[in-house]
């Protein structure tokens, strides 16, 4: 793997919505709260892959102000780390196994680089890859 040819693909979201455990169930993610969640995310993916090229996609709960929030975050560090910020809208009615598939797909389709890395939003390295 070429670390220049190489995109990291990480999808985040502020809230996501649970029906298969009951219904109207919503878990809030509380690294989210913190704006520099995403930040320790890209600067880790750096240092352990040397990987620099990002695409972010936020399932975006256009009801949930938690989600608006975090919006607001990512759209504020977004130059700073270089990244392309897409947003996936969604509502918190939705099932997050479908929104969180809206996302990845459009991810997908963003990415021009010969490989990408998938990655969890709130994950990090421990060792050098």
């Amino acid at each position: 793997m070429n670390k220049d040819e190489t995109t990291a693909l990480i999808i985040t979201s502020a809230v996501k919505s649970i029906p298969e455990i009951r219904k109207n169930m919503h878990a809030v993610s509380k690294v989210s709260e913190d704006s520099n969640f995403i930040e320790d995310t890209l600067k880790n993916i750096k240092i352990f892959s040397g990987i620099d090229n990002f695409v972010i996609v936020h399932d975006f709960k256009i009801d949930s102000i938690y989600s608006k929030i975090h919006n607001e975050n990512l759209n504020k560090i977004k130059e700073k780390y270089n990244f392309n910020l897409f947003n996936s809208p969604s509502c918190m009615a939705m099932p997050s196994q479908l929104t969180a598939s809206n996302a990845f797909k459009l991810g997908i389709s963003k990415i021009s680089s010969k490989y990408f890395l998938f990655w969890e939003h709130d994950h990090l390295f421990i060792n050098k890859v």
